[in-house]
């Protein structure tokens, strides 16, 4: 169990790292008829070799099953990924991401429920129909692309010569996109540690049947990750913060503390806590790759290739800590597990925070632009029927009266640009690079001055001036 695990994921990790420094060269994947058309056969030929290999029993067969598989699933996510990032909202892209990972837990939770051969039928005709709907979505978004803009033919847009290799065309820019870009992968890496470790320790301590303990606890996941993504789905369409997935790294903390302090009897509740959040996890930082791939340029294909190994690499990294001490002592697996949640806390302080508020922030500055710019042309409309830019010269203008009229500072100016544009205080103060009293400072100066108490009270008071 153990092997087959371990090289199915290698095999997965290798190939998406080699597929995505080579995507200068061979994306777009989507494209290349060996990949779209050899992905099923790869697939349907490991999991029949891995149901015989069990059935003999015969190991050689399994593991040579495990790396097959894991070579045509390497195919899928590169032409998926390059499917997720042409879709343009963020809001379409959270929610497919969510229900993509709800659906893969309740068929993982049908082909346990089902007996044998059936369930191997299932997972033959998973992949077939896997890349059919990942062709049509492509055919999809290609006419839908072809109609607003006729020029365009190309299933994925070409990157030139220059930016393929590079996240963005312009060096200063650069820098700074491939720091946020490591930080994601060091995300990736931390948050897949818990998976890895409780995959090790789960099949140790469960004896007998272990599918139908892996099949209780992914229930347990499917209801609670359900409902998490409709909540906060919900939620942020109402402007509201990702509340649910702040729960991401307590989560799997507190299954880590969960497995190392109750060693017997609550396995599969700690199992629970950390599956949840790792798949939270997979929602949000895959939306990340995607929007990451639109708004820097970069290749797709790269961007997921390189986010999943990383991935990969936390997974099996988390296996080999806890399987290198097992045969020391348990006091030793404690530590082991001590250290991952330390790890987990420095990134749910230091990083994956702003991971979240760049999306939320994305979200609401959107939102927030398309309103401003709606009723600028609303109200220009009758003067200025033909100007496109009118629009967003008349808002500059309308800023600089708000401003003059109650005698804010350049400063008190920026941060009022944010405001407008829904930002929390804490991202304004990372925007800036200011201190949250201080930005608080600001804010506090421009609610006096313009006599208000809350930033709705601002936005009514900022188009009664302007008009």
């Amino acid at each position: 169990m153990h092997a087959t695990w371990l090289l199915n994921v290698g095999t997965h990790c290798v190939c998406l790292l080699i597929f995505g420094l080579l995507s200068k060269r061979l994306a777009p994947y989507s494209q290349r008829r060996a990949f779209v058309t050899g992905a099923p056969p790869l697939i349907i030929a490991g999991t029949a070799a891995l149901f015989i290999g069990y059935a003999l029993p015969a190991t050689s067969l399994t593991l040579i099953g495990s790396v097959v598989s894991g070579i045509g699933t390497s195919f899928v996510l590169l032409i998926w990924g390059e499917s997720c990032t042409r879709l343009q909202e963020g809001d379409v892209q959270h929610l497919v991401l969510s229900g993509s990972v709800v659906a893969g837990l309740m068929i993982i939770l049908l082909i346990v429920c089902l007996p044998p051969l059936i369930a191997l039928f299932t997972c033959f005709a998973l992949p077939i129909v896997m890349v059919r709907c990942i062709v049509g979505a492509n055919k999809i978004l290609t006419e839908e692309s072809t109609a607003r803009d006729p020029l365009s033919q190309t299933a994925i847009p070409e990157r030139t010569e220059q930016n393929a290799f590079d996240f963005v065309s312009e060096p200063a820019s650069s820098e700074h996109v491939k720091r946020i870009f490591i930080r994601l992968l060091l995300c990736c890496f931390v948050l897949a540690l818990p998976a890895g470790l409780y995959q090790n320790s789960y099949a140790s301590i469960s004896h007998g049947d272990v599918v139908g303990s892996w099949g209780m606890v992914f229930s347990c996941v499917c209801v609670l990750v359900m409902l998490a993504s409709f909540l906060d789905f919900l939620f942020m369409k109402r402007g509201s913060t990702n509340v649910f997935s702040r729960l991401i790294v307590p989560l799997m903390a507190g299954g880590l503390l969960v497995l190392s302090v109750f060693t017997t009897g609550l396995e599969s509740w700690a199992g629970v806590f950390m599956q949840t959040g790792y798949h939270l996890f997979l929602i949000y930082i895959y939306t990340e790759f995607s929007v990451f791939a639109s708004e820097t340029n970069a290749l797709p294909s790269r961007i997921f290739a390189l986010g999943t190994c990383a991935i990969d690499v936390g997974l099996l990294a988390g296996f080999g800590l806890l399987f290198a001490v097992t045969s020391l002592s348990s006091v030793w697996s404690i530590g082991v597990i001590l250290v991952v949640v330390y790890l987990l806390i420095l990134v749910g302080i230091l990083v994956f925070p702003k991971v979240l508020e760049d999306i939320e922030n994305r979200n609401r500055d959107k939102k927030a632009l398309e309103l401003l710019a709606t009723r600028e042309v609303s109200s220009d409309e009758s003067e200025h029927p033909d100007n496109d830019a009118q629009a967003d010269k008349s808002l500059d203008k309308r800023r600089a009266a708000f401003s003059e009229f109650y005698g804010l500072s350049s400063r008190e100016q920026e941060i009022l640009d944010y405001l407008l544009r829904g930002r929390s205080l804490r991202s304004i103060a990372t925007e800036t690079f200011l201190s949250y009293n201080t930005v608080k400072t600001h804010v506090s100066h421009i609610y006096r001055k313009a006599n208000v108490h809350t930033r709705d009270e601002l936005i009514d008071a900022f188009d009664r001036i302007a008009d």
